[in-house]
């Protein structure tokens, strides 16, 4: 590839990434969240409501519940988002937790970090770069006020 060509992609990369990057941090935060089970209830113990409103909007892209099926609310304001109380369904059918991918969890929860530091990383480099820090703002806001808008 020549140079200029790699320049070139360089900077639409640097662009991508700068405008998905607050999205990719909310998505590695809230799925580690998720996967270390700590928006659901266990046993007398209910999570944090941000919790469960942040993965609601993680899993349903809601904000205050999502719909069921039936047209009732569910989430914070109607009742609990995918039955937080109850155990979660697998994919071999049962009601419990599938015990099989616990050892997985620390991985995907180690996962999950590692993204949201890199992508954190990648921002402050992005910031850092003078011939990039303009544009780079913009786009780092841009991704911020484009999802909420589209929430909204």
């Amino acid at each position: 590839m020549k140079a200029q060509t790699l320049r070139k992609v360089r900077l639409f990369h640097n662009y991508l990434a700068v405008f998905f990057a607050p999205a990719i941090l909310f998505f590695a935060f809230t799925g580690g969240l998720q996967t270390a089970e700590l928006h659901e209830r266990h046993g007398d113990t209910a999570p944090p409501r941000w919790i469960v409103a942040i993965a609601d909007l993680h899993k349903h892209q809601t904000i205050g519940g999502h719909k069921r099926p039936d047209g009732a609310a569910a989430g914070p304001g109607g009742g609990k988002p995918h039955d937080a109380g109850a155990p979660a369904p697998t994919a071999r059918g049962g009601g419990d937790h599938d015990e099989g991918f616990v050892a997985e969890k620390p991985f995907v929860v180690l996962l999950a970090l590692a993204l949201f530091v890199t992508t954190a990383l990648g921002l402050v480099i992005a910031v850092a770069t003078p011939s990039t820090r303009r544009i780079s703002l913009v786009l780092i806001a841009a991704g911020v006020v484009v999802p909420v808008l589209l929430l909204l």
